[in-house]
């Protein structure tokens, strides 16, 4: 059975929210990676902590 426009519309703009996600969480982990230690800590977070992040795929929650 052919999808209607409205499911195309709905794939679509799924897609494009997952893509923007993505692309927001890489940016956000490469951003991590160059917070100071002062800042780091101000987070509570370790360099080791802050280095796993920012390794992670892009994919990966």
């Amino acid at each position: 059975m052919p999808r209607s426009g409205g499911d195309d519309m709905r794939w679509l703009r799924g897609l494009f929210r997952l893509l923007r996600a993505w692309a927001e969480r890489s940016a956000q982990r490469r951003l991590l990676d160059q917070l100071s230690e002062a800042e780091l800590k101000d987070m509570g977070i370790t360099r080791y902590d802050a280095a796993w992040e920012a390794r992670k795929p892009f994919w990966r929650n």
